[in-house]
């Protein structure tokens, strides 16, 4: 579970660096393009939000290979799975262009998860060119299926316009659907969108859903 402080200071430093780089980055917006500075600490920041521990490559085994056999069958959840392992390295040797394949697959039946990983790929460049705005449109699918780490991410991506069109409110909006399930990352995005004026609802973290203290 990540500590509310480091948390917290990865919010304030991103959004720090937001504001000191805003007008080089307004210059990049029609490109959807950020500071290439910004980029590792936003990547540092995607691995807070999902939680991400990548280590480890081992042998098939057993588990992988009735994984397998039901993936081939067309079974959304093996294949998500399977995805799952080839991503980590759990199991088998770490192969993203196995796990894009297998997500993609699994991705086709709104398999949330799949669309969660491919969004991952894709924000990272693992084994595809990086592309933020393909990265945007798979957490954007997750999203809308309620998963709050990948709404966590729409908002950060929107905060700095990396792979969409950089917009406060949307940003704003993405962390609040994200905050009222209890993410953490969101809760203080939130805080600190409001403090440099942008669109959050002061309502939810001033007595809102989360209690009564301010978030920020």
């Amino acid at each position: 579970m990540l500590g509310l402080i480091s948390v917290s200071r990865r919010a304030l430093f991103l959004l720090k660096k937001r504001r000191e780089h805003g007008s080089n980055m307004r210059s990049r917006e029609a490109r959807h393009q950020i500071a290439p500075e910004l980029t590792p600490q936003i990547l540092a920041t995607l691995s807070d939000v999902f939680r991400e521990n990548i280590s480890g490559q081992g042998s098939e085994n057993a588990d992988a290979n009735s994984t397998r056999k039901l993936a081939e069958k067309g079974h959304a959840g093996a294949q998500t799975h399977l995805g799952h392992m080839y991503y980590f390295g759990h199991g088998v040797p770490k192969n993203y262009a196995e796990a894009r394949k297998w997500c993609l697959k699994a991705a086709s039946f709104d398999v949330a998860e799949a669309q969660s990983k491919l969004g991952r790929i894709y924000a990272n460049g693992y084994g595809v060119r990086q592309d933020f705005s393909k990265a945007a449109a798979w957490f954007e699918k997750a999203a809308d299926q309620g998963s709050r780490a990948d709404q966590c991410a729409l908002g950060i991506l929107y905060a700095y316009g990396a792979g969409v069109a950089k917009d406060d409110a949307r940003a704003a909006a993405w962390f609040e659907r994200a905050a009222r399930q209890g993410d953490v990352y969101a809760q203080y995005a939130l805080g600190v969108l409001q403090d440099y004026g942008a669109g959050a609802s002061p309502g939810l973290c001033q007595g809102g859903s989360m209690g009564s203290e301010k978030c920020g």
